[in-house]
């Protein structure tokens, strides 16, 4: 997805660009979960970006939106899962992981995990 945030300078970015953004994403299918990791994505970069590339600004948008983000309910933990794998899915898994498991370097059992976690 192409995002029009993508446009705006560091130096001009706000918190309102940020929301905007997250309420384009929500629109496009993104739950609440998804959104808050672009979020931390972002304000994991802006904070890096000061110290790695000098680039200097006031404030982390990607911050200080996020308790505005939870407020709008636009941003929030993921729903637990219960879904499990169907036969052939885990058919289907079984066969990739055993080809894995042929590398010179595999070490990790995951076939076995795998079987003892079904």
């Amino acid at each position: 997805m192409d995002s029009d945030i993508s446009a705006i300078k560091l130096s001009e970015l706000t918190e309102n660009d940020v929301i905007e953004h997250c309420r384009l994403r929500n629109n496009a299918g993104a739950g609440p979960a998804t959104v808050s990791h672009d979020v931390s994505y972002l304000g994991s970069v802006l904070d890096a970006a000061k110290p790695i590339y000098g680039i200097n600004y006031t404030s982390n948008p990607a911050k200080s939106a996020r308790p505005y983000l939870l407020k709008l309910a636009l941003i929030g933990k993921s729903n637990r899962r219960n879904r499990r794998p169907a036969v052939d899915e885990l058919d289907m898994l079984i066969e990739a992981l055993q080809q894995l498991s042929t590398h010179k370097c595999s070490k990790i059992p995951f076939v076995d995990i795998l079987k003892s976690s079904a």
